[in-house]
């Protein structure tokens, strides 16, 4: 029997190179699915890999517009989202880091609101202190004890 070539299967399969899914290999690679995105933090745009996703630059990074890769978003995917800052509520990623945070580290409206990694809690606690509240809000809003900046300078930020 004979053993077909790589010519031979580009012959037999032009939809798949059409596609773009065609791997030098000569192997048939996955189409990605859509609960396979994976999400920049701060910018909130969705790639299929994280490859794809580390490779370009963010316009919301927080050392400035394009001075940063884009990060993946390591939290729960779907529902809603919650900025780690000031306890902001949004459908999106994408939504929640349009607006400037009024809690934000660098200062009131100096940043956008991250969104928050952890899963949804019926207790939120501060990483700093300990305090602790049934609404990410209202744990956000208040002033930590311990923060790093000095007593009382900064808020108190959730635990994962």
């Amino acid at each position: 029997m004979k053993k077909k070539s790589i010519l031979g299967k580009l012959v037999l399969s032009p939809l798949y190179i059409l596609k773009g899914i065609w791997d030098l290999s000569g192997q048939l690679e996955d189409e990605p699915k859509e609960d396979n995105n994976v999400t920049c933090k701060y910018c909130g745009l969705q790639f299929p890999s994280v490859k794809s996703l580390v490779c370009g630059e963010c316009v919301f990074h927080p050392d400035g517009r394009f001075k940063g890769k884009h990060t993946v978003y390591e939290g729960p995917n779907g529902g809603k989202y919650y900025c780690t800052y000031c306890g902001r509520e949004a459908t999106s990623i994408r939504d929640l880091i349009l607006y400037l945070c009024p809690f934000h580290p660098d200062g009131n409206a100096k940043g956008h609101c991250l969104p928050y990694e952890g899963s949804l809690k019926s207790t939120y606690t501060c990483k700093y202190c300990g305090a602790a509240s049934n609404n990410i809000h209202y744990l956000c809003v208040r002033t930590c004890v311990n923060h790093p900046l000095g007593r009382w300078k900064g808020h108190h930020i959730p635990m994962r």
